[in-house]
């Protein structure tokens, strides 16, 4: 089975493809493939309150991911992070909602929102963990490694690539197929 998730915000969006496999009776979470991609330079999305600017953003999206995929892959499940209580636009909230049906529509597949919190509980046990030990979790998960500076700091891409990866791994447990 195989899920997208997603973390839509103002400047860009973090994307993550995870599958999860039966390994001889033991469930298995395998990357596949993430990303973040630049929303106004590499999608052309120039205003969130534009409704053509919204369906150009989806679009790049899903011709972005279906890309990354091979011809046998079928997404069963998309998620988006639905962190409506922090955005600064009411708009984005909606194209949020108007990106899980589209995917739904394109991919038929379910769909769900996953609320931050929530994100966090599924991934660690605890629905207020530091986005640091959200990522740790997701690391050890999926066995990546988040890009770092040489300095050691992450890049701060990596959070929006990372909360995607938690969206697809929180789907898995909103269709009761992770424990």
């Amino acid at each position: 089975m195989i899920a997208l998730g997603y973390d839509l915000a103002a400047k860009s969006c973090g994307w993550g493809i995870v599958e999860l496999q039966n390994n001889v009776g033991v469930m298995c979470l395998r990357h596949i493939e993430s990303g973040v991609f630049n929303l106004k330079e590499d999608a052309g999305v120039k205003n969130w309150k534009d409704i053509d600017d919204v369906m150009l953003g989806l679009k790049f999206l899903h011709n972005h991911v279906t890309n990354q995929l091979d011809k046998n892959s079928v997404i069963e499940l998309v998620g988006v992070e639905a962190a409506y209580g922090y955005d600064r636009f009411l708009s984005m909230f909606f194209a949020r909602i108007s990106t899980v049906v589209l995917m739904a529509a394109c991919w038929k597949c379910d769909t769900y929102l996953v609320h931050p919190s929530t994100l966090k509980r599924i991934v660690t046990g605890n629905g207020r963990a530091e986005k640091l030990e959200v990522m740790s979790k997701i690391e050890e998960k999926l066995g990546l490694k988040a890009l770092r500076t040489e300095r050691g700091k992450i890049i701060d891409s990596e959070y929006d690539r990372f909360d995607a990866l938690g969206v697809a791994i929180s789907c898995f447990n909103y269709k009761g197929v992770l424990p």
